[in-house]
């Protein structure tokens, strides 16, 4: 007797894939309510046996990913009234040893000094589309063409945000003017000397850093309704070890907000209303 085994391939927003068998079987997830956990029958999930070698390297290993994207068989979905259609998360730094949570539902908080901003709905992506209008350097904005981050017909441009992509991506107008105005500012600093990326990552903007330098400015994301600003860690890979900072962003077509960019703010998805909420949290504390 021969059975016939369903398999899966996915790309992600960083060009990286995996493909495997699919599966199907019960969940049990921590509850808030009472203890205990809560089980969910039936989850439908691929177990991989190929993907991209560089896609979690060395020290970054993972043993899997959870999708959560707008597609029907992302976990999200697979909940379907439990989570109320709401998902969270809190990036921890890597510097630090704590845990970040997954949550859903009711367990999600009501969280301080937040700002949200619209999800685009479009059915020809499974990401989350941002509607993203500028950037801005220290509160100055860079004055990007209207259509900068405009989608296109199969949302290959656009801006997506995406925790399973380590890296920021910027089409190539918006990284370009972001690079020319990052050069004025660190030109304002005779010690800074340009020095090439190094591999594997190969990032376009680095320096050398000089004992003590902290001038790093505040790169803004300004979306309808909210402003994104990450803290410096966040946006430079700062190497104490080679005495180098770099802009932890990349080039290419379609703007994608990765998991760096996330880390210690709290970013609260809901997928029923099409709302993004975002507050600064220490991630170690959740």
């Amino acid at each position: 007797m021969s059975v016939e085994i369903q398999t899966h391939y996915f790309r992600y927003g960083d060009d990286t894939y995996t493909k495997g068998a699919l599966a199907a079987d019960h969940f049990a997830l921590a509850s808030n309510l009472g203890g205990g956990s809560e089980t969910v029958n039936g989850v439908v999930f691929g177990c991989s046996y190929s993907s991209s070698p560089d896609m979690y390297p060395g020290s970054r290993a993972v043993g899997g990913i959870i999708g959560m994207g707008t597609g029907p068989r992302s976990f999200i979905r697979q909940l379907g009234t439990r989570a109320k259609g709401r998902f969270s998360y809190c990036l921890v730094s890597p510097h630090h040893n704590g845990t970040s949570h997954l949550r859903f539902g009711s367990d999600i908080e009501r969280i301080k000094n937040a700002q949200t901003t619209r999800l685009l709905s479009d059915p020809a992506t499974l990401h989350y589309p941002l509607d993203l209008k500028d950037l801005s350097i220290d509160g100055r904005l860079l004055h990007l063409p209207p259509n900068t981050f405009a989608p296109g017909p199969d949302w290959s441009r656009g801006c997506v945000v995406d925790s399973g992509s380590w890296l920021t991506y910027l089409t190539g107008t918006a990284f370009d003017t972001l690079v020319e105005s990052l050069e004025e500012h660190f030109r304002k600093y005779q010690s800074l000397v340009r020095v090439e990326g190094s591999e594997p990552l190969r990032l376009q903007l680095c320096y050398k850093k000089p004992r003590g330098f902290a001038a790093y400015p505040t790169i803004g994301f300004h979306f309808r309704g909210a402003v994104f600003r990450p803290k410096a860690a966040n946006m430079f890979y700062i190497d104490e070890g080679s005495s180098k900072f770099c802009l932890f962003i990349k080039k290419r077509s379609q703007t994608l907000l990765g998991a760096v960019l996330q880390q210690n703010y709290r970013m609260v998805f809901d997928i029923n209303k099409h709302k993004l909420t975002f507050a600064e949290e220490d991630c170690a504390r959740d």
